[in-house]
């Protein structure tokens, strides 16, 4: 494992100087994410010596979402957390996409049939229906991509609860003809938050709130809190992986506050986090707000894992081939799940017509 200077990371960031130099990782190999994943442990078993058992933490896994080297360390600090668990049975925990709440409920009542108020036993359902339903949504919607597809099913053979964290998404608009300038309009029928948000809605109107904006982050971020504290009260899990666009995790110094970032939410709520944060997304985003300093004992910055193209998500053969070489130059310790001839989840023919048929509805706008 390489470290290095915090400041060779973004020059002119004084937030960053503040990360000790154990917290910043530099991959001399982008294709290999072992030194990533030994940080990372190495800060959460620290930090889980620090916090009373009774007291969850949440991994905040700071990514781009097109990245599937993001995505595919997520899935290697799954696996060795599942090593742990079969070592530690107490030391339990769960799996959270940035994905729209609404996932469990249109896909049980629309596809499966089953009622509203059995959502909430997605989690920890030893049918994996959690994961079904992601799996299904992802499939036969815009968001699908290789390496996420083979991280759920992971998920899925491994009975690893799956959660899903994100308001509603609606309507699809399309600016300037730009898929680059999506922007979701939100609705926030299942948020606990409601009252709070209902009140930004009467302030800024609800059709003028773009979701990544400084007030729909906010109001996202809000709802995620709100979602993920539900689900750690009711499942008991002692350790929550988030995964989110980095930009959720402590927001910038130049286009949204730390204040409604998910870091300073989840501290005014009391529960403890870990962060991860791309290099590259710092110097994306000029910097980091300067109260990000207050993490960076429990954070992780990584270089080099932004090598690797992002675009290839979105072109299925290229993402593959990425893939396989991730996993082989990681020494083959994350594994590959989504090839035709090891793994396929285990849909029925009239599941997959019935999924297909109502979950496409829903991205009709999409181009």
């Amino acid at each position: 494992m390489l470290f290095i200077k915090p400041q060779a990371f973004v020059t002119n960031n004084r937030t960053i100087q503040a990360f000790p130099a154990r917290n910043c990782v530099y991959l001399e190999n982008p294709y290999d994410l072992r030194p990533a994943a030994d940080a990372i442990m190495d800060i959460l078993h620290t930090k889980m010596q620090r916090v009373a058992p009774e007291k969850p933490i949440v991994l905040l896994m700071g990514e781009n979402h097109a990245a599937p080297a993001h995505i595919l360390l997520q899935k290697l600090i799954l696996s060795r957390l599942l090593d742990e668990e079969y070592e530690n049975p107490t030391q339990t925990f769960a799996y959270g996409l940035e994905l729209p709440n609404e996932v469990n409920q249109n896909t049980l009542k629309n596809i499966y049939g089953l009622t509203l108020a059995e959502s909430r036993k997605l989690l920890g359902s030893e049918e994996g229906l959690g994961v079904q339903c992601a799996f299904l949504h992802t499939k036969y919607s815009a968001e699908t991509t290789a390496t996420r597809d083979d991280v759920k099913l992971f998920l899925y053979y491994n009975k690893i609860a799956c959660g899903f964290h994100d308001l509603d998404s609606r309507d699809i608009q399309i600016k300037d003809g730009d898929q680059a300038y999506v922007s979701v309009v939100l609705n926030n029928s299942n948020a606990r938050s409601s009252r709070y948000i209902n009140e930004l809605y009467a302030k800024h109107g609800r059709s003028q709130i773009n979701s990544i904006d400084n007030i729909g982050l906010h109001i996202r971020n809000r709802a995620i809190v709100d979602d993920v504290l539900e689900t750690l009260e009711k499942n008991k899990k002692k350790l929550y992986v988030l995964s989110c666009g980095a930009l959720h995790v402590f927001g910038s110094s130049n286009q949204f506050s730390y204040r409604f970032s998910l870091s300073a939410l989840f501290a005014k709520a009391g529960i403890e986090t870990v962060s991860v944060i791309p290099a590259k997304y710092v110097a994306w985003h000029e910097a980091l707000p300067k109260q990000a300093a207050r993490h960076a004992q429990d954070s992780v910055l990584i270089a080099g894992i932004d090598t690797p193209p992002s675009g290839c998500a979105y072109k299925k053969g290229v993402e593959r081939g990425l893939m396989h070489r991730i996993d082989q130059e990681s020494g083959g310790e994350i594994g590959i799940w989504s090839d035709p001839h090891k793994h396929t989840l285990l849909l029925s023919k009239n599941l997959q017509e019935k999924a297909a048929a109502v979950i496409s509805a829903r991205y009709k706008h999409m181009p």
